[in-house]
């Protein structure tokens, strides 16, 4: 016996199996394509394709291949770059030379400052901050940079959105100072004369005669996103660094110095991004400090806060020093009064080495290089608190002593 399909049954029949299979249909017409796409990164692909849904992995045989593809990496990879903030590896530190030391020790008596200068030999770059007197509170005043064209910026990369001219960098940033004022940015002055100034947020901009430039808003929209990679993972919160000083002067200092690094950097970055030439530049010369202070306080050689909060040299406190070739820096303080005589003694035995009395930024004595014992008697002037005291050893092996004792009213 023969069933004979009807025709409305048969149209009912075909529309609920599409019905039914529709969806899965659906579905593998969008992962599969999509797996498809995804099959030409070599980094990802899909699998249970088979099923209604297709995850996207990573096969173990591409992390071999890449190269030191971390969780860092994977996250970056994960972000649209057409989304992605202006972004640049300024790491300063790595142009920064290993023989930065602290040469010179240089008190202002008239206005209450000490400047502490670092050199490097191999580059000729010259760091100079100026603090104030021990017998102040610690503030930062100044931090001078000279012969900046000496270092070496060739690390330095960029991308489109922004893009780094080492030898630009070098010109325009060759001698700068950024003065600050309650430790904080005031006014940043470049080699062409152009400068800066910090009032309410914004940087104004001046030629050279005063004239304003430009005004710019330093957290503005567009910069707010901005980074400027610099070491992150080294940076350490102020309080956490403190704890490694062993006095509170240090930790006072410390703990100044670090929160000036923060603000320095945070202003750095917000400018170093900006479409003007010049706003750059002043950008990078602030990243600059903030990076090469840190690297001063990571460095034992040219520890601020040790240097700052050192015990000064009173009279009649013999310095005794032996060692290699070197410079030596001390801050002896003289007592007040009228007609005040200071009486230097010094052995420098069989190698010849050099003193200098520094005071009020200029050098009040000198002696050397010479062999030997010597003796010498002045009078300092009425307002000389402080004088700086520097010990130069040219050859290695040397040992010598100084010794300061006082006379008069």
């Amino acid at each position: 016996m023969k069933l004979k399909l009807q025709p409305k049954l048969l149209i009912i029949s075909i529309l609920t199996f599409f019905g039914v299979i529709s969806p899965v249909i659906l579905k593998k017409l969008i992962t599969i394509p999509l797996c498809t796409l995804l099959f030409f990164n070599s980094f990802s692909f899909c699998q249970n394709i088979n099923q209604d849904y297709a995850n996207a992995y990573i096969p173990p045989n591409s992390i071999n291949q890449s190269e030191n593809i971390t969780q860092e990496n994977l996250e970056e990879i994960a972000i649209p770059p057409l989304i992605r903030p202006p972004q640049v590896n300024l790491n300063f530190q790595s142009a920064m030379p290993n023989d930065f030391r602290i040469s010179g020790q240089i008190p202002n008596n008239n206005n209450g400052t000490l400047e502490i200068v670092m050199d490097s030999p191999s580059t000729g770059t010259e760091q100079i901050y100026t603090f104030n007197l021990p017998d102040q509170p610690f503030e930062l005043h100044k931090i001078k940079y000279r012969n900046v064209s000496g270092l070496d910026f060739s690390q330095l990369t960029g991308t489109t959105s922004f893009l780094v001219d080492p030898a630009e960098i070098q010109s325009v940033l060759n001698n700068f100072q950024v003065d600050l004022n309650n430790n904080s940015p005031a006014k940043v002055s470049l080699a062409n004369g152009t400068y800066g100034e910090f009032i309410n947020n914004q940087l104004i901009l001046k030629s050279p005669d005063g004239t304003i430039l430009d005004q710019v808003n330093i957290s503005d929209s567009n910069s707010e996103q901005a980074e400027i990679f610099a070491n992150k993972s080294t940076l350490k919160s102020p309080e956490i660094i403190a704890q490694n000083y062993s006095n509170s002067c240090e930790n006072n200092a410390n703990y100044n110095l670090n929160n000036i690094i923060t603000i320095l950097q945070n202003a750095g970055n917000k400018l170093a991004v900006k479409n003007n030439n010049t706003v750059k530049n002043i950008g990078i010369a602030v990243s600059l400090v903030a990076q090469t202070l840190k690297h001063n306080l990571d460095n034992l050689q040219t520890n601020l806060p040790q240097k700052i909060c050192e015990s000064v040299v009173q009279c009649g406190q013999q310095q005794t020093v032996s060692g290699g070739q070197q410079i030596t820096t001390y801050l002896f303080s003289s007592p007040t009064g009228s007609d005040r005589r200071v009486n230097l003694e010094y052995e420098f035995y069989d190698i010849p080495d050099r003193i200098q009395l520094l005071s009020d930024g200029i050098i009040i004595f000198e002696d050397g290089p010479q062999p030997g014992y010597a003796a010498e008697q002045f009078t300092l002037p009425d307002n000389a608190r402080y004088v700086g005291v520097r010990i130069i050893a040219e050859l290695y092996n040397t040992r010598w002593w100084f010794n300061i004792t006082c006379s008069g009213n």
